[in-house]
């Protein structure tokens, strides 16, 4: 895994990028983990991250609660069925 210079994991999401840039970190930690689920040395590097700056720890936090959420769950159902006709035209 390679870091940027704040020790940061490299952004492979050009698409967006939040205005802070410890949430796009969270992020692209997140998108790794889903990624790489037994991937220890991932893990590691982490909770390294995590420990780094108590922010770290807030945002990814954060972003967990967020994404375990049932309003999110509920939320994101509601946009598919919304535009699941869209998506079978696209494919």
């Amino acid at each position: 895994m390679s870091n940027n210079k704040a020790g940061q994991p490299e952004n492979h999401s050009e698409a967006y990028h939040h205005a802070d840039p410890v949430l796009d970190a969270v992020m692209e930690w997140f998108l790794r983990q889903d990624a790489q689920p037994d991937d220890a040395d991932l893990t590691k590097a982490l909770e390294q991250w995590l420990g780094a700056d108590p922010s770290h720890r807030q945002a990814f936090d954060t972003i967990a609660a967020m994404l375990g959420s049932s309003e999110l769950a509920r939320a994101t159902d509601e946009v598919a069925v919304k535009f699941q006709p869209y998506v079978r035209i696209l494919m």
